[in-house]
Order: C-alpha cells, then structure tokens, then sequence
C-alpha cells in the first residue's frame, strides 16, 4: 500500500508540473488559442486574448461567440463554426474586431470528437497575420504602378530570369503582350 501510495504521490507530481507547463506555453504563445463547446460557449481561451480581443480570459470563458465577437463578426464566422461543429476542419482569414485597420487572422479550427464520434465543440487557433496581408498589398499596388509604367512605355519590354527563360515579354511594338 506504501509504494501505491508513492506512485500514485509521484504521478501527481509529475501531472502538476505538466499541467503547469503547458499553462506557461499557453499563456505565452502569441496565438490565439481556445475551446469553443458544442453550444458556441467557450470552455477555454488563452492570455493572448487580451492582445486579440482587448479582454481578459475570465470575461471570455462561459460566454457564446456571439456574446464576444458582437452580431457584425459572428455573422462573418457563423457558417465556418457551423461546419467545423458538424464534424469538417476548417481554416480561413478573419478579422475578428469590426471595423477598417482591425487585425487580419488566419484562423484554423479543428472538430473535437467524443468517444462516439460525436462533435463535442472546437479547438480553435488563430494567428495574427496583419504584417503579412499588408505586406501582400503593398506587392500588389506595386505591380499595379509597374504595370501602368510598362503599358505607358512604346517599346518591347522584356524581363529573364538567371537561367534565361522569359518571365515577361511586353511587346508593344509587335501589337501584343505576353505578360
């Protein structure tokens, strides 16, 4: 009974410290991370919320996603939420504060599956990807000035990689492009 009683002493020992570790990682991960129930309430939100949402973990948890987000953002997200809880992965852009500016997240929410395969709610990651959407537009404004640049221009335009194959062929003179 004295050695059961030191395992079982040990065990848990060692499932608080893991408890505890992965209560440090979730606090710190600049991610989003959260469990939303099959009812749409959350069951568990990280401290990177505060970041997201500009509210602590305990005004989040028990609360609906409705209740949260406010009718603008749960109306965008609905359909997504509805598939993920019937039992379908999904992962998508969202902005989950209205409002031009807000931040831009890839969101990735996977079903949770009970012992009889039925979808008891979502674990739910987002990851702030503002830098790159900006990013991506800044390209595309660029390529558009370019664009207006090379079609101004009456002259054939061409542009090769290092290996010699055509990237991009304006020709102007020839009454066509390629590009």
């Amino acid at each position: 009974l004295h050695d059961k009683t030191a395992a079982l002493e040990q065990k848990t020992i060692e499932l608080t410290r893991s408890t505890a570790e992965l209560s440090t990682i979730t606090a710190n991960v600049p991610v989003l991370i959260a469990y939303v129930d099959a009812s749409e309430r959350f069951g568990f939100v990280n401290e990177y919320v505060r970041d997201v949402l500009a509210v602590g973990p305990a005004d989040v948890v028990g609360r609906t996603l409705r209740d949260v987000l406010g009718d603008e953002i749960y109306d965008r997200l609905d359909g997504r939420m509805t598939e993920v809880l019937a039992g379908m992965p999904q992962t998508f852009e969202a902005s989950l504060r209205p409002g031009p500016g807000s931040p831009v997240f890839i969101v990735t929410c996977f079903p949770d599956y009970g012992d009889g395969g039925d979808v008891l709610g979502a674990y739910v990651v987002c990851q702030d990807i503002t830098r790159r959407k900006e990013a991506e537009t800044a390209l595309e404004a660029r390529e558009r000035f370019i664009r207006l640049i090379a079609d101004a221009v009456p002259a054939r335009i061409t542009y090769s990689d290092t290996n010699e194959r055509l990237r991009f062929a304006l020709l102007r003179l020839g009454g066509g492009s390629l590009g």
